[in-house]
């Protein structure tokens, strides 16, 4: 029997050329993939950093990322029966798949304490536990301060202790008196922020209410042990390295505001202790520092000196405002083995940017665009079509700066992803504010690359012509 199970969906691929790529070279053993001819990353660095937190508590822990297996749902109902708690992270795209393999799950073991945790569901728990009853616990937000007290309120003990004990008929126990545990906890005042669930005793006319204990406190991320990828396959070639929770911008079309109010940073030696892990004799070929790792420019050139003093640095990767990057920075990225930088320019309307609290200077970022094509660094430059005071003529402007560029063919790329109303995002939240109208909310479509949302100023044809002539300068410029 195995305690805990945290479990990612399927979140690799967000285009279909590249699912084909994957599925013609990949190469399964006994359901798991063993080989892969491109890069592939790790599961959710949160899940590893979850189940090393359990792990060092005494909890076996089975992480599972549906990428690698053949048969994800087969394989997971075969499962059920042997874990006593799950955990399924969801992103807002992969919620209805998560939803249907939970359901599975849960059939196939009654008993099973089954749990959902990320961004979509910390923002929309409240009709989730409504809807899907067999839903156990939602954690929101944050949870390496939540999920480990739930654990053990609820299991108790690790199941090697029952062993060794010999209590293993004491075992069903706490999953057989799910109704005493949720008592209990509600009862208690010390229980921690970010835990939701429905309250077990109807209201008189039948209904259940939802109880939550508010939003978590954030985590110090300097007290976080390294993640647990001794628990993941070595078929891995992409380790992503957290260096930042938080931003300290408002833009209107992302919720990573609302789900990390606080911005915090590692320090330079907490992320270095986990780089030389990595370094130290693993199968990874790249690394992905997570992300916008140059707000601070004392702290970014620091960080810079301590991978340059590393000889045997791996290739790496990292989001960055290019607006604020120097020459002589973009030259430390380069020296020490920086290969490519992804940067969200959105926009070049200023207006455009100023309506979505993108607070950027255009110019500024083409220079700094220059300042790392100058230094060698390839670049991976987003833009996001449809935006809140964006039009047809404010988007040829954007089409017109990024086709004046320096983009190298085959080296560099671009992304024009559709704005997308996410739940938590500030759209969402206040769409009065932007003049919205959500027109879609098929979860399945929120993806990046379907309207699913009107502006005032742009209705959905509108946004398929510019979707069409993005793609347009994408195939001219080879990008």
């Amino acid at each position: 029997m195995i305690d805990i199970a945290l479990i990612n969906w399927k979140t690799e691929f967000s285009e279909d050329s590249a699912q084909k790529n994957f599925e013609q070279s990949a190469r399964y053993r006994g359901g798991i993939l063993e080989y892969v001819d491109q890069f592939l990353r790790e599961p959710p660095t949160g899940l590893m950093l979850l189940a090393q937190i359990l792990e060092k508590k005494g909890y076996s822990v089975e992480i599972v990322d549906c990428t690698i297996l053949e048969d994800p749902i087969g394989y997971l109902k075969y499962q059920a029966p042997k874990y006593r708690f799950v955990g399924l992270t969801a992103l807002t795209n992969t919620f209805s798949a998560v939803m249907e393999l939970a359901s599975i799950m849960k059939n196939a073991n009654p008993n099973l304490f089954l749990t959902l945790g990320g961004p979509h569901v910390s923002f929309e728990y409240q009709r989730i536990l409504i809807q899907y009853p067999f839903v156990d616990m939602i954690f929101v937000g944050e949870a390496e301060n939540s999920l480990p007290w739930v654990v053990e309120q609820l299991l108790i003990k690790p199941y090697i202790d029952f062993v060794y004990d010999n209590e293993t008929h004491l075992l069903s126990q706490s999953l057989n008196s799910k109704e005493l545990f949720f008592q209990r906890i509600n009862q208690t005042p010390s229980k921690p922020k970010g835990i939701t669930f429905l309250d077990q005793t109807p209201t008189e006319d039948g209904v259940r209410q939802v109880l939550y204990s508010g939003f978590p406190e954030p985590t110090n991320l300097d007290q976080l042990p390294l993640p647990a990828r001794h628990l993941i396959s070595r078929v891995y070639s992409v380790a992503d390295i957290i260096v930042n929770r938080g931003c300290p911008n408002q833009c209107s079309f992302c919720s990573r505001t609302k789900l990390f109010p606080k911005m915090r940073i590692r320090s330079v030696e907490q992320v270095m202790q986990e780089v030389d892990y990595i370094l130290s004799g693993s199968t990874y070929r790249f690394i992905n520092f997570y992300d916008n790792i140059n707000i601070n420019h004392k702290y970014f050139n620091y960080f810079l000196d301590e991978l340059i003093a590393r000889e045997k640095m791996l290739p790496w990767g990292a989001e960055l405002r290019a607006d604020v990057i120097t020459s002589e920075e973009a030259h430390k990225v380069r020296q020490s083995n920086g290969k490519l930088i992804a940067t969200g320019i959105e926009s070049a309307s200023p207006e455009v940017l100023r309506t979505n609290f993108k607070f950027q200077n255009p110019d500024k970022v083409a220079e700094g665009i220059h300042i790392m094509k100058n230094a060698g660094i390839a670049i991976q430059a987003y833009f996001v079509i449809g935006l809140p005071g964006d039009t047809p003529e404010r988007f040829q402007q954007t089409l017109e700066f990024a086709e004046q560029l320096p983009f190298e063919k085959g080296i560099d790329h671009v992304n024009f992803f559709v704005t997308t109303p996410y739940p938590g995002s500030d759209l969402v939240l206040h769409p009065e504010k932007y003049g919205i109208t959500v027109i879609n909310t098929d979860y399945d479509q929120f993806n990046c690359h379907e309207v699913l949302m009107e502006t005032e100023t742009l209705n959905k044809s509108q946004v398929l012509e510019m979707i069409t002539k993005a793609n347009a300068l994408k195939k001219k410029l080879g990008i």
